[in-house]
């Protein structure tokens, strides 16, 4: 392996390993943060985990998939039949994909920002929101509704350097989460 390609490889690494730390700290944040006005009859707070996915745009590749957290599975799924749905982790991975793929696919035809405008072409069939596209990347979570994903993953691109303030507040209006959105930008 020559010098620029081992260079790469460890920029890959650090790049990475920096997008999990802050996607992981994001996500309790956002947890955290929403949990104290959540109505305990949701139930979401006691998830605590989920999937995280990053496609790099320009070569629509996925360049991380990893699952955060723990994701407890229902009590059918502890034994369950080989025919039955899959484990909600499993669910979580896929879907956490499937927002980010479709979210690039919106972009590049109808110019989306956030996998949450998927519910203006497809009102029937909307992908949920929790993915979100920066200057190269999509970020994409799937363990908690639609909003906290959302957030985390704006918080996320804006930690790596891939939003301006002004397309924070953009991409937190385009998944219809810009009132909660502020609550995060006031802490910093």
């Amino acid at each position: 392996m020559d010098g620029v390609a081992l260079n790469a490889m460890l920029t890959s690494v650090d790049f990475t390993g920096r997008l999990i730390k802050e996607a992981s700290w994001n996500i309790i944040r956002v947890k955290e943060e929403l949990e104290r006005n959540a109505d305990p009859q949701d139930g979401w707070e006691r998830r605590i985990g989920g999937w995280f996915c990053v496609i790099d745009t320009e070569n629509c590749e996925v360049i991380l998939e990893v699952k955060l957290g723990v994701i407890l599975p229902k009590e059918s799924e502890r034994c369950r039949p080989p025919n039955e749905p899959l484990p909600r982790s499993l669910k979580y991975r896929d879907l956490a994909r499937a927002k980010a793929v479709r979210l690039l696919e919106n972009f590049r035809v109808y110019g989306h920002m956030a996998s949450y405008e998927d519910r203006l072409i497809r009102p029937t069939d909307p992908i949920p929101g929790g993915a979100i596209i920066g200057k190269r990347y999509i970020y994409s979570f799937s363990g908690y509704p639609a909003a906290p994903d959302s957030i985390a993953m704006v918080l996320t691109a804006q930690q790596a350097e891939e939003l301006t303030p002004a397309e924070v507040l953009e991409r937190a209006r385009r998944a219809g989460v810009e009132v909660p959105m502020r609550l995060f930008l006031q802490a910093k």
